[in-house]
């Protein structure tokens, strides 16, 4: 295995990796993919097909069909070689998923490299390129930090039979086989140093959210606190995809005026490629300005 930081980095492909310097830490995003979630009432339940459809207009989006991507993050630390979040190559439903391992080693990393795996939480597409179809290790010398009330959530049988039923078996696939590999991150501590855990429950029970720190910048990984630029200028929605609605539009709320007020670089793993920027408030709601690549 080489040493973090030594290997060779290939030029920046177009929706495939995009670089960038955080403070002394080389950082690259790496896409898994795009998700289709369908119509935009299928995820933004309690407003009328007419009114959001309307609003995806209004983005320059088609209106039948609210497509996410993967964003993960790789920190070159120097010493370890960090990933946040792996996609879904073991558990992908169309031929676009999955594409992390490959993205990777386009932007000049071994998978072998990676040294830690950190997940926000563990749906399917946070967790479900730990391993690949046959069951084999994408990245085998990788410790895995994830939140233990959430492990434990997404482990129970009942799951099974419910909307998150995928992660489910997800967890079962991924996580489960490879639990001497687990830790535990924990709310105000540092996962490795530089990354500090935050709390930001509501899509899960245990989702976290991370701080990393160097070289006097700061980038928040926001995670799942929010889908779709829909819910970002109007954050009031129940989201499908959230275990605690209600929760999850009361920290939606609270981390943005957080990163609004402090005008912190964000990361956000489902919004428009690469999902790097930072967020403004804008009426009752946000904007979220990308930064340009």
């Amino acid at each position: 295995m080489a040493d973090p930081g030594k290997a060779p980095r290939a030029p920046e492909g177009p929706f495939t990796f995009h670089r960038f310097a955080l403070g002394d830490i080389e950082a690259t995003i790496v896409s898994d993919g795009p998700i289709p979630l369908g119509p935009p009432e299928d995820t933004f339940i309690d407003r009328p097909a007419a009114e959001l459809r309307g609003n995806m207009r209004g983005l320059g989006l088609p209106d039948d069909n609210v497509v996410i991507q993967q964003n993960a993050l790789v920190l070159d630390t120097g010493t370890d070689l960090l990933l946040f979040e792996t996609g879904m190559n073991s558990m992908k439903v169309t031929p676009d998923m999955g594409k992390l391992p490959a993205n990777l080693r386009a932007a000049g990393f071994d998978p072998a490299d990676v040294t830690a795996i950190i997940a926000t939480h563990p749906h399917i597409d946070h967790i479900g390129g730990i391993v690949a179809d046959d069951g084999s290790l994408n990245f085998p010398n990788a410790r895995i930090y994830v939140g233990e009330d959430d492990l434990d959530y997404w482990s129970r049988d009942e799951r099974i039979g419910q909307p998150g039923e995928h992660s489910l078996h997800a967890v079962r696939k991924n996580l489960l086989p490879n639990r001497d590999r687990v830790h535990f991150h924990k709310p105000g501590k540092e996962v490795v140093p530089g990354v500090e855990a935050m709390l930001t429950a509501g899509h899960t029970i245990g989702h976290t959210s991370f701080v990393v720190s160097s070289g006097g910048a700061t980038l928040f990984v926001v995670g799942d606190l929010l889908h779709h630029q829909l819910i970002v200028h109007e954050p009031r929605m129940d989201d499908f995809y959230d275990t605690d609605r209600k929760l999850g539009i009361e920290t939606r709320i609270r981390v943005m005026e957080m990163l609004a007020s402090q005008r912190m670089l964000s990361l956000c793993y489902h919004l428009d490629w690469p999902g790097l920027g930072y967020f403004s408030k804008r009426g009752a709601g946000f904007h979220f300005e990308p930064v340009a690549v």
